[in-house]
């Protein structure tokens, strides 16, 4: 069922972001914490407008979570 599987996603990427604010210093360019809420917001927002039948542009969840935390974390890379 897709409401169980993107529950799930949420989940996972609010534990994947805890992990990104206690792991990354070092790794990520600016405050860790912010850049964990910054991705939990991001997973938030997607995942609501999947649950709301709201994506309209021919994409759907699980084809933006990915790019969407690359993005992100690309954004706020150490390296160059």
């Amino acid at each position: 069922h897709l409401h169980r599987r993107l529950l799930g996603v949420a989940v996972h990427q609010s534990v994947v972001c805890e992990r990104v604010r206690v792991r990354s210093a070092g790794e990520l360019n600016g405050d860790v914490s912010l850049i964990a809420h910054l991705l939990w917001s991001s997973v938030h927002g997607i995942v609501t407008l999947s649950l709301s039948h709201r994506l309209h542009m021919g994409f759907d969840c699980e084809q933006l979570l990915g790019p969407m935390i690359e993005s992100v974390c690309r954004a706020h890379s150490a390296s160059p």
